[in-house]
């Protein structure tokens, strides 16, 4: 990956880059089964983990271009209830709600957003858009360690 990208594109009034303004927005989808064990599927969960790793992993190179690269990561969407009734259905709503905080600031990336529940907070998932932390560093040497590979340029 280019670890620096074209610069922004320039106002055609000022000729200076815009800071206010993204260039663009990823949005990936994931599944809380990259976040979960999910033994019923370990390839799917493994795929969605990648997908997670991914989008924090190039959330760094992509700013510097001014894009934004975020995931979604829904429980149970379904379009039929039958088919799973004894889970808590996920509204689409809920996950339009992850696009729209994405969207609404260009300054948050790399973040993964967890979409749960039944977004309306009556089965303890509030909103229902959760963003998920990164894993803490285990020590000083592991950070250190990636702050020199990023700052070799490649691995």
């Amino acid at each position: 990956m280019n670890r620096n990208p074209l610069p922004a594109p320039t106002s055609p009034s000022t000729g200076s880059a815009s800071s206010k303004r993204s260039r663009g927005s990823i949005i990936c989808t994931a599944s809380n089964a990259g976040l979960y064990p999910f033994p019923i599927s370990p390839l799917y969960a493994a795929s969605k983990a990648g997908v997670i790793a991914l989008v924090r992993s190039a959330a760094r190179v992509l700013a510097r271009g001014d894009i934004q690269i975020n995931a979604l990561a829904p429980a149970t969407l379904a379009p039929s209830k039958e088919l799973f009734r004894s889970m808590t259905i996920t509204p689409m709503e809920v996950l339009l709600r992850g696009v729209d905080m994405f969207l609404a600031d260009p300054k948050l990336t790399g973040q993964v957003a967890e979409i749960h529940g039944n977004g309306t907070g009556a089965d303890g998932g509030g909103s229902g858009v959760t963003i998920r932390p990164h894993h803490e560093f285990v020590d000083e040497a592991s950070e250190r360690n990636i702050e020199a590979f990023w700052d070799l340029g490649y691995a």
